[in-house]
């Protein structure tokens, strides 16, 4: 919501945009989520895999990047470091022979789409994060790490006219009219 209203406010700057939040921003499920943004599908690697699958996969991409995107020109805009917002791309690891079949898979996949990967040895998951849990990886580098919490504060800091965010401002009531709908609070 927060990200979505200054996108709004920066394509057209004479619309006023409101948010509300029945609690302070960042103390619900957006500043509890994994920190991750994510710019693939996380499955892509069935076994039917057509045209319609590769053009779906496609726009899946596309959406999630343009968010990506979004994101990081705000983080640029407003110098926010790396402990906020850290495009280091993504591991997926994995413990079984199975696992490592279905990341292998789902390279050949990513690689039909022409999205660029590495799958990775058992050593090299082990110089990467120290242990030797793991049978192999994959790294897809278009992946941002993000402090929950703290991006949805930091996008809330960036509020300015015409951007208004109401805090612990619970909706009451929504009633809906011939002209659009007007929230109690």
């Amino acid at each position: 919501g927060l990200a979505a209203a200054v996108r709004l406010a920066n394509l057209d700057p004479k619309l006023s945009v409101a948010i509300i939040d029945a609690d302070q921003v960042g103390r619900g499920a957006s500043g509890r989520n994994s920190g991750f943004l994510i710019d693939l599908p996380h499955d892509i690697s069935s076994g039917n895999f057509g045209a319609d699958a590769v053009a779906k996969s496609h726009n899946e991409i596309l959406i999630a990047r343009t968010a990506i995107q979004h994101y990081a020109r705000l983080a640029e805009e407003h110098g926010w470091d790396e402990d906020v917002f850290d495009p280091s791309g993504k591991y997926s690891l994995a413990m079984t022979d199975a696992g490592t079949e279905h990341l292998e898979a789902y390279s050949l996949q990513l690689k039909s789409l022409g999205e660029p990967n590495q799958l990775l040895s058992a050593s090299e998951v082990e110089d990467v994060t120290g242990t030797r849990s793991y049978k192999s990886g994959l790294f897809t580098p278009g992946a941002v790490m993000v402090q929950p919490t703290a991006l949805v504060r930091a996008i809330a800091d960036v509020f300015q006219e015409p951007l208004r965010l109401y805090e612990r401002t619970p909706a009451l009531a929504i009633e809906s009219s011939s002209i659009g709908c007007t929230v109690k609070t």
